[in-house]
Parts: structure tokens; C-alpha cells; sequence
């Protein structure tokens, strides 16, 4: 977790963009955003169920072992996501892209397709001050 925030961080400090295409050995913005939701999910499986259950494991190693599997997975390395991840982060646009895409994965699945969300909220949402009734007067 603190390999993501520490991530996120970087990319919220860089400041210029570019148009165009990725070049040759630079993971595609869609490629690039799948190793990256990997990546975030495999520091919640680490952080959340591995550490939590076995303090003896040490969190780097583990998070370390994760990554080589995603990139085992996601048919590239070390690497040239660090050269993918070096790109985008000199590139804002780019990067806010995927940014975005991931955060829209998130939402997607934090809630379940069949969660009833009701319109209207099951208890009264009306400021106070709409609430105080005026005194009647009287004749």
C-alpha cells in the first residue's frame, strides 16, 4: 500500500503533457491500466488477508512476489512497466486517463449489479432550520 500511495504521489507532482501515442516500448494506455488494477488489487490481497493473517511475513517481500506474478500474468516485467510508469507520469493527460478508467473500475466493483440503491433516503433528509414550524398567530 505504501508502494501505491507513494505512486500516486509522484504522479500528482508532475506537471506537463504531451499529445500522441505511446512509443515502442511503452506498455498501451490499456495495457498499462490493467497491470496498474493488478497491482492495486494485489496490495489490498497482501495489506487486508496475507499480513493480517500472518505477522511473520515481511510486507515487501510479499508485495514484491505479487508484482513479479502480475507481470508474469500480464506478459511483460519489472522493467518496462517502471518505463511505462516513468512515461505516463511525464505525460499528466495520459496518465489521468487511466487515473480515471481505474477509479470507474472501482466504483463498478464496489457496489453489486443487483445492490437496491433507493432513489429517496429512508429517513428525513430536511435541514433543521426547514423543520421549525412558525408560531401561529393569534387574532
Amino acid at each position: 500500500m505504501r508502494i501505491t500511495f507513494f505512486i500516486v504521489l509522484v504522479i500528482l507532482f508532475v506537471a506537463c503533457g504531451s499529445k500522441g501515442d505511446v512509443p515502442k516500448g511503452v506498455l498501451p494506455k490499456e495495457k498499462m491500466e490493467d497491470v496498474m488494477w493488478d497491482m492495486l488489487r494485489a496490495d489490498e490481497f497482501v495489506k487486508e488477508y496475507m499480513l493480517a493473517r500472518d505477522s511473520s511475513l515481511r510486507d515487501t517481500a510479499e508485495y514484491l512476489k505479487m508484482y513479479e506474478r502480475i507481470f508474469r500474468l500480464n506478459k511483460t516485467n519489472r522493467e518496462q512497466y517502471a518505463e511505462s510508469f516513468t512515461y505516463y507520469r511525464t505525460h499528466p493527460k495520459l496518465m489521468k486517463d487511466i487515473l480515471d478508467s481505474l477509479n470507474v473500475r472501482g466504483q463498478q466493483q464496489s457496489l453489486p449489479p443487483e445492490a437496491n440503491i433507493p432513489e429517496k433516503p429512508p429517513f428525513d433528509v430536511t435541514p433543521p432550520e426547514q423543520k421549525i414550524k412558525k408560531p401561529v398567530e393569534a387574532n
